[in-house]
């Protein structure tokens, strides 16, 4: 491949190949389309239509589709089934964002913030791609919501290849430990929904191997997803509602009678699941004070976040639940009791399995396809407005609009003539640093919304509800309309369940709006409760969790406090010395500091998704037998204790000798408080 063929860009030949293709009626075959446009020419030219340059062919058709651009296949005359003669073209009403669709200055912020609450995941890159279409028809950047910072994350790997299957009503193939299961089983799923609830993300569809539909929690998909060629007839009616009302009965069908610490990290985080009325004080082993009735989905990932709370919970019913904890608990000592393996001499930075990142080049595809029509409806615009407006590097528009200058269709001789091109006002751009197009080629109207960007936005809209004022939320079902009539193809189905915010929400946002000072009780991870006086500047949502980021006047900088730590809250009359916005805030919740703790652990192949949120970017994994061995920070070694009891044996600590005897006598005492025999103490080295 010579220097020239290896320099063009993938957008420009994405850009391209979009452009040939809207311009043509009647279509273009495989062979003109690798002989003539921009990206394919060169490669053809030096080594004809091979099997490589078809292979690009085609990942570039999955991609176009991938952004919700109609990619039509027509068949020539008396040539059915002829793939040699099968012609390709994007018909331009398709292609254009409905005119009748009109986003008023309120949907358009609104649909702004729906696109913002993605971070995190594969729909993070679908709400950025919807958002910078929508900037096309003119949505302006806003400030999210005062004093709020809602945001969903969809980091299991699973849910790209998964959300890309649904898509495109493909069965897949994965293999799911189901909980209670010693392994991992292989499942064929013909997924119909991808839901969210009470923070955790499902997979509803089909079960070919048990002929009946059923939820998957995703963080029990081990390995990888593979999308099969099998197309399935989706189902009909609302399959992400229909998943949502199911997993809502179960959650206020079953219920837990638990023994509960007062004061404890388990009351604290219980408090969420409990029944409108708790169901008593009393009656527990010593030190447990309260009884609780809470609800639950699945019998056995409540049993793993049970086990977690250690002897802080006690489950006096139903049986199943109880046993279930109790097993756990065993398997945590034993798992412990045990002398550790041999730590490897070398971690070697192997990635473990993790969500794809999003393609940078079909960003830049979509910003060229965007800002075309951007620049049409203002006449000109200068660069620095363009880039405040579509959120990027004025750099950044600066090469789009020179790759947009030399872009064009082949035209007629195949061969990109001056009047196949567009044209810009070089002087303008070159002297002034604006844009002013002069020539347009086949189009001028922003592309459709893709099913999974419609779907990340609806989603989005649907997480924001509960914060939306009165007039918005009237709103959202109309606009919710409107998305759909702007996609290339009917929405995915993406659910997500918000539920209600906590009632220290409204408090705060009003302290933060008013400036004024708040003083609460603080219960640490570690037990401790210490009043706290805080100058509050936002608050940050992750899935259903609540976390207050302010000033610290106890400790002197930005902290972070996780609601349902927060008692006894008071908004003062006293004014903030910090306001929002005049101090930096960390993206992450929780960065690692000097004084965490670094834990060695080994944990089982198939539980190694569950852990790699607490991993950071750069943590070395190497692969031991059957299991991973790798590091975990932790502010507390409460954290770690928690987390090897939630994995019931799944993942062991190593090292240091002191954290590994935390965890078993952690579990030795939560076997303590159902008067059941542990395994022996670890032995001391």
């Amino acid at each position: 491949m010579s220097a020239h063929a290896s320099r063009v860009p993938v957008e420009e030949r994405l850009f391209s190949v979009v452009l040939a293709l809207v311009a043509t009626e009647n279509g273009l075959t495989r062979d003109e389309i690798l002989r003539s446009v921009q990206g394919y020419r060169q490669r053809f030219e030096e080594g004809g239509a091979g099997p490589s340059l078809e292979r690009q062919f085609e990942r570039d058709k999955e991609d176009l589709r991938d952004l919700g651009i109609p990619l039509e296949v027509l068949e020539e005359p008396g040539r059915a089934g002829d793939n040699h003669g099968l012609r390709y073209r994007i018909p331009k009403k398709r292609y254009d964002m409905p005119s009748d669709v009109v986003f008023t200055a309120e949907e358009r912020a609104l649909l702004a913030l729906a696109a913002a609450v993605w971070r995190q995941g594969s729909l993070s890159a679908q709400s950025r791609r919807a958002l910078t279409k929508l900037r096309g028809v003119g949505a302006e950047p806003v400030e999210p919501l005062i004093g709020l910072a809602p945001r969903l994350n969809a980091r299991e790997a699973s849910f790209e290849p998964l959300s890309r299957a649904l898509e495109r009503h493909l069965a897949v193939r994965f293999s799911y430990l189901k909980p209670g299961d010693a392994g991992p089983r292989a499942r064929v799923v013909e997924p119909h929904a991808l839901v969210q609830h009470r923070g955790r993300w499902h997979l509803y569809g089909w079960d070919r191997g048990a002929d009946a539909v059923r939820t998957f929690l995703l963080t029990r998909i081990t390995g990888q997803v593979t999308l099969t060629s099998d197309v399935f007839a989706p189902p009909g009616g609302d399959p992400a509602g229909q998943a949502l009302r199911e997993l809502d009965l179960l959650w206020e069908r079953q219920s837990a009678r638990l023994l509960v610490a007062e004061g404890s990290e388990a009351a604290l985080q219980l408090s969420r699941r409990v029944s409108p009325a708790p169901a008593g004080p009393g009656g527990g082993p010593a030190g447990h004070g309260s009884v609780l009735a809470a609800h639950y989905t699945d019998l056995h990932v409540f049993a793993d976040e049970l086990a977690g709370y250690g002897p802080e919970v006690v489950v006096a019913a139903p049986r199943k639940l109880r046993e279930a904890v109790i097993g756990r608990l065993r398997s945590v000592a034993a798992a412990h009791a045990k002398e550790p393996p041999a730590a490897p001499e070398r971690l070697a930075p192997v990635r473990p399995p993790a969500a794809a990142s999003a393609g940078h080049a079909t960003d830049r595809v979509v910003l060229l396809l965007a800002l075309i029509p951007y620049v049409l409806e203002h006449g000109s615009v200068t660069v620095p407005e363009a880039a405040q407006h579509f959120g990027v590097a004025a750099e950044r528009i600066r090469r789009a609009v020179r790759l947009i200058a030399v872009s064009g269709v082949p035209g007629q001789s195949r061969r990109y003539l001056p009047g196949d091109l567009f044209d810009i006002d070089w002087d303008d751009f070159e002297d002034h640093d604006r844009i002013v197009l002069t020539h347009l080629v086949a189009i001028d109207e922003v592309p459709r919304l893709s099913a999974r960007e419609a779907a990340a936005l609806i989603a989005g809209l649907q997480y924001l509800q509960p914060w939306l004022a009165g007039e918005q939320r009237a709103g959202e079902a109309s606009l919710m309309a409107k998305l759909v009539r702007s996609s290339s193809a009917e929405p995915s189905a993406v659910a997500v369940d918000a539920g209600a915010p906590d009632d220290r929400i409204g408090p705060l946002r009003a302290a933060i709006e008013q400036a004024r000072q708040v003083e609460f009780d603080y219960h640490s991870v570690g037990g401790e409760t210490m009043r706290r006086i805080v100058d509050p500047l936002r608050l940050d949502a992750i899935d259903d969790a609540w976390y207050l980021r302010g000033w610290c006047h106890t400790r002197q900088a930005v902290r972070t406090f996780r609601l349902e730590r927060v008692s006894g809250l008071r908004a003062t009359a006293r004014p903030t010395v910090f306001r929002a916005g005049s101090l930096p805030i960390p993206e992450r919740i929780f960065d690692g500091t000097g004084a965490d703790f670094v834990i060695d652990v080994e944990v089982d192949d198939g539980y190694l998704p569950m852990i790699v949120a607490y991993l950071e970017a750069d943590t070395p994994v190497v692969r031991r037998g059957e299991a991973w061995r790798t590091t975990v920070r932790a502010a507390h070694v409460h954290g770690v204790k928690r987390l090897a009891a939630r994995l019931c044996g799944r993942l062991r600590v190593i090292e240091p000798a002191s954290a590994r005897r935390a965890v078993a006598e952690w579990a030795r005492e939560g076997l303590a408080g159902y008067a059941v025999p542990a395994p022996p103490r670890p032995q001391s080295p």
